[in-house]
């Protein structure tokens, strides 16, 4: 489950039609954004709060005039909230509302420190979302009902299986994809194994005697070694493909015995053969 990226603090009385819009508009962006009234739903309201500011990277504080007045007990959640992310130290964002008289002397000491940070100034009544997104460390998450996800300059992107990151930062089709995708599947296939005695089995289907398995092995030193030692035969052992190709055997047929063995096939093989 991907995490929050961006908290927003207000008070309801008077920062509540800011912070929804806010909220539809980062969301519409493709940001993950955590607002109490549209995320903590179960469990403990407090525990919500600062698991969601644990997981953010920005911390949105919006500084209405109720929120100005720190001296006021009935601020304690945005304070708590803001302290809170301060001490985690979280990049944050404080957006000022209207005309707003600041008395910093008066906050708490330990979250004076806002004083200090850059902001967004709404006197104007107008949000500049462009100095927003500017301020936001966190980046925009892009899905399209993809299968996998790829991180590129702190962006997230769920990509198709057929499709790769390109020069510019965006996804694209693969050209190399059935290559790769073929490439993948033999390395797979190189990894199964059967017994000794299944692999016998399998080539008498294919008309090829003990007798004659045993006549070629016994042409191949190493083939000798490695059959009298081995417990399990892997299909990545290029032996098998030098005894297979005296067979008349293909490779393609090996390949379709091993998955056959591993119950990856449901009817036997017919032979293929080498020209």
């Amino acid at each position: 489950m991907l995490k929050n990226q961006i908290f927003i603090s207000y008070r309801r009385c008077d920062g509540k039609t800011v912070a929804k819009f806010l909220y539809d508009y980062l969301t519409h962006m493709n940001y993950l954004v955590f607002r109490d009234e549209e995320s903590a739903h179960n469990g403990r309201f407090d525990e919500a709060i600062y698991n969601a500011i644990d997981e953010c990277k920005d911390f949105i504080l919006i500084v209405s005039p109720k929120v100005a007045e720190f001296d006021n007990k009935d601020n304690r959640w945005v304070y708590r909230e803001l302290s809170y992310a301060l001490k985690k130290q979280k990049n944050i964002v404080p957006i000022f509302l209207g005309e707003i008289e600041l008395h910093f002397e008066k906050w708490p000491e330990n979250i004076r420190s806002v004083e200090y940070i850059n902001g967004i100034d709404l006197s104007e009544g107008r949000l500049p979302f462009d100095k927003l997104i500017e301020l936001l460390t966190a980046k925009p998450h892009f899905f399209r009902n993809k299968s996998k996800i790829v991180e590129n300059n702190n962006t997230i992107f769920a990509l198709e299986a057929n499709e790769i990151m390109g020069t510019d930062g965006k996804p694209i089709i693969n050209p190399n994809y059935e290559t790769e995708l073929a490439q993948k599947e033999a390395e797979r296939i190189s990894k199964l194994t059967c017994t000794k005695r299944n692999f016998a089995l399998m080539l008498q289907k294919l008309g090829v005697s003990y007798s004659q398995l045993k006549e070629i092995i016994a042409t191949n030193e190493q083939a000798q070694l490695e059959w009298d030692l081995c417990v399990e035969l892997e299909r990545s052992n290029p032996l098998l493909d030098t005894m297979a190709a005296e067979l008349n055997i293909t490779p393609e047929t090996l390949d379709k015995m091993f998955k056959y063995v591993n119950g990856e096939l449901e009817v036997f093989p017919e032979a293929q053969h080498n020209a």
